[in-house]
């Protein structure tokens, strides 16, 4: 058996993460991989801070290292086609779309998402002033960054938007900004964002936002300023204390980041984390900023804030698991009180899930019953159970893996294609090691995936999908 362990960004750990002690400190050496161990590293460079020597000269090693190829013509076209763009392109504009993304993956996503914003007359001159992707999308950031050097508003805008712990509603924003900020946003830079709602908005690739973080820190002399940092993060407190919705909670942080200590210490009260909790806030978030109490208590020398910030966690912790221990839904609650928005709040943490798969999968059953198919195909993505549908974990009852698989076969056709679906299915595994010898197991791994084939004929009939049930 043949096991093999991948790790992919590690270009992104010291630009964008900046540990102390860094995860390439803790790669093991090549000669300490036991045989049948296969260590699979991802990155846009072999020259990396505190990597290992041993492994970069093995790296170094002609056949060693495999370089990811751009897409072929075939695929960008396949890929314009999926996207159903409201106007469909020419021959000769496809041909342009491939030219100018070079077979780059997300410089294609960028450019669709313009051209999906974006008059049919005018698709011709958004092609022409667009800025062909040449090996870096680093560059092609730092290119659109310098046609913005006049456009103070729009440049602000992203530097607050950057410094957001998760994702923004536009919509808010126009009271804060101003309309021609918004409007310069919705007209340059619309594309580097991903729109689960027309009130939900977050950055598509994390790429962006840290080249925006880094442009927006320097000073007049291109030096690292890290007061404007603070500057930012005041600003934003500042707003987050002024609001009138739940993105109030979002003060604390900022102050944190401000470094604005004593501001922190008089916020975090166990009543302001109290009633934060009963509002159906959600728990990881009110402990990641209870743990910014402790942050700032440490830095003003305050034991009895410490203390303090350790009752409300526990408390916090008890009333949690009373919850937890209840048959209460409190996703589908936030839903039909508070809308999607609120609901994702509570179930999402960027891309990253607060609560179980199948709890999440069936969440985004619901949310296509709403016609919410834009914000159930963001949890579903987030919910999909990875390791049990491409065969590396054999599906066992006992741990619910079952019950998350039946929650998945229900929705999945409306997210991935037949085709697609068919070949997940062949290769899902059955844990069969309970089973007596004498039975035969591959009859039994048979009648698996022809009853999960079944609930998937189900699901597409109840669908009424008539495309796929042709």
């Amino acid at each position: 058996i043949m096991t093999l362990l991948v790790i992919d960004g590690l270009d992104h750990i010291a630009r964008e993460q900046k540990p102390v002690r860094s995860l390439l400190n803790e790669l093991p050496q090549p000669e300490s991989l036991p045989e049948g161990v296969l260590l699979i590293l991802g990155s846009q460079t072999l020259q990396l801070a505190d990597f290992p020597s041993r492994i970069r000269s093995q790296l170094e090693q002609t056949g060693r290292t495999l370089n990811m190829r751009p897409l072929p013509r075939q695929a960008v076209a396949a890929i314009i086609a999926a996207s159903r763009l409201p106007v469909q392109l020419s021959s000769a504009q496809q041909e342009t779309v491939y030219q100018l993304v070079n077979g780059h993956p997300l410089t294609l996503r960028y450019l669709l998402e313009r051209l999906r914003n974006t008059r049919e007359e005018e698709i011709d001159a958004v092609l022409k002033s667009s800025v062909p992707y040449h090996e870096n999308i680093e560059e092609s950031y730092r290119v659109y960054w310098e046609q913005l050097e006049n456009n103070e508003e729009l440049k602000n805008l992203l530097a607050l938007l950057a410094r957001l712990r998760g994702p923004f509603n536009p919509k808010e924003w126009l009271g804060r900004m101003g309309e021609p900020a918004i409007k310069e946003l919705l007209q340059h830079a619309r594309h580097y964002f991903r729109e689960e709602t027309k009130t939900r908005w977050h950055f598509f690739h994390n790429s962006f936002r840290q080249f925006i973080l880094g442009q927006t820190r320097r000073d007049l002399f291109g030096d690292k300023d890290t007061a404007k940092d603070k500057e930012y993060h005041h600003r934003l407190a500042e707003f987050a204390s002024s609001s009138k919705t739940s993105w109030a909670w979002e003060e604390l942080y900022h102050r944190a980041q401000a470094e604005e200590w004593e501001t922190v210490l008089r916020l975090g009260t166990q009543q302001y984390f109290r009633d934060q909790f009963m509002l159906l806030r959600p728990a990881a978030a009110i402990f990641e900023d209870i743990n910014l109490c402790l942050d700032a208590a440490c830095k003003q020398y305050d034991g009895l804030a410490i203390i303090r910030a350790l009752l409300i966690e526990k408390e916090l912790i008890d009333r949690k698991e009373c919850i937890d221990s209840s048959e209460v839904n409190l996703p589908r609650v936030l839903l039909e009180l508070h809308g999607v928005d609120k609901a994702l709040h509570f179930i999402m943490d960027g891309n990253q899930l607060r609560i179980a798969a199948k709890d999440a999968l069936d969440f985004a059953a619901l949310l296509i019953k709403k016609g919410e198919l834009r914000a159930a195909e963001s949890v579903f993505n987030a919910a999909e159970p990875l390791d049990l549908l491409n065969g590396s974990t054999a599906i066992a009852h006992h741990r619910g893996d079952r019950d998350t698989l039946n929650s998945w076969i229900k929705i999945s056709h409306y997210f991935r294609p037949l085709d697609d679906l068919l070949k997940i299915i062949e290769q899902l595994r059955a844990d069969t090691h309970f089973m007596q010898r004498h039975v035969d197991t591959a009859s039994w791994h048979r009648r698996f995936k022809k009853n999960i084939l079944r609930k998937l004929a189900y699901a597409l009939f109840e669908s009424n999908d008539e495309d796929k049930l042709a």
